[in-house]
């Protein structure tokens, strides 16, 4: 039996969430299937973790130069000298830092190493301490048999600068049966959330964070006359109690609600009728595929990963990431426009297609069949 090992900082919070259905399609191939992370399921909460043959627990740091890393770079090694994987895929950026260094020599005896980087920490008019990251990557991809990126302009960077076989794969997949447009579940939410008819909900949905950028919608919402508009924020975070005292000093209490941490995220984009999504920088945001298959019309900042989604005009309309006053006017044009807005919602929901998981899978297997130069990943229906 050939063994695969999936590698992320994290349980609950990555592998969980993206990575079960290449998990399970490994599992099908008869490979035997281990995964390392750090378990951050609470002790009250069910694990999630499918079609796992053996979980291993790894308490990754998320600063790199940290002395659990050093602990955890020793486990790691410690594994791959117990067991010979026939492939690794790494993700985030310190498992995937440390378990490339780990891994130099078993990739001498014939393991092949695959990192798929989520958005790199630098990108086009990131700080400058975030191209610190640069030459750390760059050298790494020495140990990397293959690179994925998930954005074009990662995938230019790297394909042109690393010396390393890089690939380019529609992001992580998103299951699409999760976001079938229906009305009556569109009226039940509405009614969940007091809103009516008339009312315009525009949602974002994602940690309350700097990096979300949530504040920029709020502020537009202070120049917006029309007193049935709302903007709903679905998440929380280390930023929520700080958003929440900025909105009551300016008085938008009417206009801004915080839902908090949300299990029904398909119902919400039902109900909603503009996705908002003005992040500072991104990967290839799942957030905004999501609402792309429950065809909304999108407004969302001009960054990375968000323009390999929209183009503006046609699905979305995209704004500098700060600029207050154009979200404000792109807000004003989806709303006094809805025959626009339905048919970007429209677009939306056939440029998603791209983005499905099975399509995805698909692209996936075709990376592992060319990282092991036509081995026994067998492509399948």
């Amino acid at each position: 039996m050939k063994n695969v090992l999936f590698i992320a900082k994290v349980l609950k919070r990555h592998i969980c969430v993206f990575h079960l259905p290449y998990l399970k399609w490994s599992h099908e191939q008869g490979y035997k299937v281990y995964v390392v992370a750090k378990n951050d399921y609470l002790e009250n909460e069910e694990n999630q973790l499918q079609y796992c043959d053996e979980f291993i627990n790894v308490d990754f740091d998320r600063k790199i130069l940290s002395k659990g890393n050093y602990k955890a770079y020793k486990q790691i090694q410690k594994i791959l000298s117990d067991t010979h994987f026939d492939i690794i895929h790494c993700h985030t950026p310190a498992a995937g830092a440390i378990t490339r260094l780990a891994a130099r020599k078993t990739r001498k005896q014939g393991t092949k190493v695959i990192y798929t980087a989520h958005g790199f920490h630098f990108y086009k008019g990131a700080p400058l301490k975030q191209w610190m990251y640069y030459p750390i990557e760059k050298w790494l991809a020495r140990f990397t048999d293959t690179l994925i990126t998930i954005n074009k302009e990662d995938y230019t960077l790297a394909n042109t600068k690393f010396k390393t076989h890089v690939e380019f794969v529609n992001g992580v997949g998103v299951d699409q049966s999760r976001f079938v447009f229906n009305e009556n579940t569109r009226i039940q939410k509405r009614n969940e959330l007091g809103i009516n008819d008339d009312t315009v909900m525009i949602l974002s949905i994602g940690e309350i964070i700097k990096r979300k950028n949530h504040k920029v919608i709020i502020d537009a919402m202070a120049g917006i006359e029309n007193p049935h508009v709302r903007f709903y924020i679905a998440g929380d975070g280390e930023d929520r109690q700080k958003l929440e005292r900025y909105v009551e000093k300016h008085n938008l209490q009417t206009k801004v609600v915080f839902l908090g941490h949300r299990f029904d995220i398909p119902e919400l984009l039902n109900a909603t009728d503009i996705f908002a999504f003005p992040s500072i920088h991104e990967g290839l945001p799942i957030a905004l595929i999501e609402a792309m298959f429950s065809q909304k019309p999108l407004i969302c900042s001009n960054i990375r990963g968000n323009n390999d989604l929209v183009i503006d005009g046609e699905n979305g309309i995209m704004v500098t990431y700060d600029n207050v006053e154009g979200y404000l006017h792109g807000i004003e044009v989806l709303i006094n426009n809805p025959e626009l807005a339905i048919n970007m919602g429209k677009m939306n929901y056939r440029i998603a297609q791209n983005y499905d998981t099975q399509k995805v899978l698909q692209e996936m297997i075709k990376v592992y069949n060319k990282t092991l130069q036509g081995d026994d990943f067998h492509e399948t229906n």
